[in-house]
């Protein structure tokens, strides 16, 4: 088996030098953008439920064929592939690079030589082949979130020779890989997002499991040599969902009645979206302006919205969308260079349809 190259990083405190995002609490007092809607739930006769899309609009996820068949896919310059057919078991796609490669997370057909209670592992579609990064990052996790130099990022059960029972965050670039750390005392962390720089975001425990409640955990934005701490709104949890191209960073970060708040993290600052309509919110996706994505409500609840920031509020987008006809649209997943957005809705009566959302 080839021998990984493992970087353990340090978790201390940092400041980070201001990223430049000028966030659309500069924007002028006129409402938000209006949007076209464009329906991205069918690839030719293949009904497709979209995970992630680049700025090139390859996009990634889950497919079913006229027969029936259900099967992870990707889309690339116009290709259909089947991740299925590549791997001798099960995959899920989580995110899809200016490249087209795809990362995420399988389980093999044949567990029979998994080390510990989680069978999954990281993988990467390079464009030809798919593979299981086991040896090289370890089992019991998944890659998250893949850059344009093809740094992935995630969370891993830790180095297979170990017997520690914790989760780390990592990186790697197809030669080394790099344990990010923890914040505080606790030992489980997760990396869901990373910038073209290798700046990652997610979320780590601040204190170690007691056997009791759950830990508190709060969102980290890491440079590649120290963590540090995002903090919450005065409430116990937090976590770093999405970091755009100059290392700005949202999530969700808990008030001091317990209900989660929106965030936009410049390098300097933590600036709080709010509720909307007394409901709890989540950024998914940021652009370098500032501007976020996300949904209102809780990720089980049908009845959730999808939103958008514009004026240092978060905006229902439904009502923003023209000739938006039978959709209800449930949560903002991404938003590119373009302004264009990436939207999960309800086309009459079915559930979880992807759109692409256009500013006019």
């Amino acid at each position: 088996m080839k021998r990984r190259q493992v970087l353990e990083v340090g978790a201390c405190g940092l400041l980070l030098a201001g990223c430049g995002l000028g966030g659309d609490d500069d924007e002028p007092a006129a409402g938000p953008p209006r949007y076209t809607l464009a329906d991205l739930g069918r690839i030719g006769s293949v009904e497709v439920s979209v995970v992630a899309r680049n700025d090139a609009g390859d996009t990634t996820g889950w497919a079913v064929d006229a027969s029936g068949a259900s099967f992870a896919y990707a889309h690339v310059g116009g290709r259909l592939v089947s991740l299925s057919a590549l791997y001798a078991g099960s995959v899920s796609p989580l995110a899809i690079n200016a490249q087209g490669w795809v990362v995420g997370r399988c389980t093999p057909d044949d567990t029979s030589d998994v080390v510990g209670m989680e069978p999954e592992r990281p993988f990467v579609y390079d464009g030809t082949t798919l593979r299981a990064l086991r040896a090289e990052i370890g089992e019991g996790g998944e890659a998250t979130s893949i850059n344009a130099t093809g740094l992935m990022v995630g969370r891993t059960n830790v180095v297979l020779e170990t017997e520690d029972n914790r989760a780390d965050a990592f990186s790697y670039d197809g030669l080394t890989l790099r344990l990010l750390g923890h914040l505080g005392t606790g030992r489980y962390a997760q990396a869901t997002a990373v910038d073209r720089l290798g700046r990652v975001t997610g979320s780590s425990l601040v204190l170690p499991e007691d056997g009791g409640a759950w830990p508190p955990s709060h969102a980290f934005v890491h440079d590649g040599g120290t963590m540090l701490d995002l903090g919450t709104f005065g409430g116990r949890n937090s976590s770093g969902l999405a970091i755009d191209a100059e290392g700005g960073v949202t999530g969700y970060a808990e008030g001091a009645d317990g209900l989660a708040r929106a965030f936009v993290h410049d390098g300097t600052r933590m600036r709080d979206f709010g509720l909307h309509a007394g409901r709890r919110t989540t950024g998914l996706g940021i652009h370098r302006s500032g501007r976020i994505v996300g949904f209102a409500g809780h990720p089980s609840e049908d009845d959730r919205v999808a939103l958008v920031s514009h004026g240092g509020a978060m905006h229902d987008l439904n009502p923003l969308v023209d000739a938006i006809g039978a959709w209800r649209l449930l949560e903002a997943h991404s938003i590119d260079a373009d302004g264009r957005i990436l939207v999960v809705g309800r086309l009459g009566s079915q559930l979880r349809r992807p759109a692409l959302l256009t500013p006019l």
